[in-house]
């Protein structure tokens, strides 16, 4: 009986899109993805309130929409961000797979 799993699929590297964990339990890596997509929710949303609140805070009163300094605002907090994001899990990442003396 052949399966017709992704990962056991030939061709368009059906072998490369699902990653065979052995040795893992399941419910482990269940575990560590709904960790991970948690984080990632709240990241959002967290993210999104911070530039609706940059947003709302260049809205003149009476206007419907915020000024360009205000797109201008929350496009570079954004920037900052992500960059602040990028160094930490660089930093993390080195510290995580440098040898133990």
């Amino acid at each position: 009986m052949t399966s017709t799993a992704p990962e056991s699929r030939p061709g368009a590297g059906g072998r490369l899109l699902v990653p065979r964990l052995r040795g893992r339990a399941m419910t482990v890596l269940a575990g560590g993805s709904g960790v991970v997509q948690v984080v990632r929710s709240v990241g959002f949303s967290i993210g999104s309130a911070l530039a609706g609140l940059v947003l709302a805070a260049h809205t003149g009163a009476g206007s419907t929409f915020p000024t360009e300094t205000g797109f201008t605002t929350a496009a570079w907090a954004g920037t900052a961000a992500m960059t602040l994001a990028m160094v930490i899990s660089l930093a993390l990442r080195r510290t995580a797979t440098a040898p133990s003396a």
